[in-house]
């Protein structure tokens, strides 16, 4: 623990997962995006990478939601520990179930524009289609989940209770 008390490693909390996974899925997609990486592997691998990328996002993003939700404890998780599937429970009425389920459909929309994006045989009307309209898909649910965080956290300035 360093003189703040923030621990730098911490697997027994969930939230130290949910936190890694989205690291090394940003970590990805920082990568593929440097054009020296793209030019050094080829257009596949770079396409791999973001899809990779967008595997641990989606991994993040459930991992969030079931911890939002109730069915993974917050603290003693292990990622082989089981899920306790009955405690997973609608929550509508909580800002941070909102936020997770909607970051959570983004990632599954990142996941299809990334796997979409490998097929080199699209062409431009299919490419629009299949890769950058579910990226912009994903982009709005990304910024709507972090809205709805950010409500939910940075109390005065608007409440999830002023929304609902």
């Amino acid at each position: 623990m360093d003189s703040a008390g923030v621990r730098w490693w911490a697997p027994d909390r969930t939230v130290w997962w949910v936190a890694t996974l989205f690291m090394v899925g940003s970590a990805c997609f920082v990568l593929g995006a440097v054009p020296a990486y793209a030019d050094l592997v080829g257009v596949h691998a770079d396409g791999l990478t973001f899809f990779v990328g967008s595997v641990f996002f989606t991994s993040a993003a459930g991992l969030q939601q079931l911890l939002a939700t109730g069915a993974v404890p917050s603290r003693g998780y292990h990622p082989r520990a089981a899920v306790q599937w009955r405690a997973l429970r609608l929550s509508p009425h909580r800002a941070e179930w909102w936020a997770g389920t909607v970051q959570f459909a983004g990632t599954l929309w990142f996941n299809l524009s990334t796997f979409h994006a490998l097929q080199s045989s699209l062409t431009a009307g299919q490419a629009d289609q299949q890769v950058w309209r579910p990226d912009a898909f994903g982009s709005i649910a990304f910024l709507v989940a972090s809205g709805l965080a950010y409500a939910d956290v940075r109390r005065p300035w608007i409440t999830w209770r002023m929304c609902g």
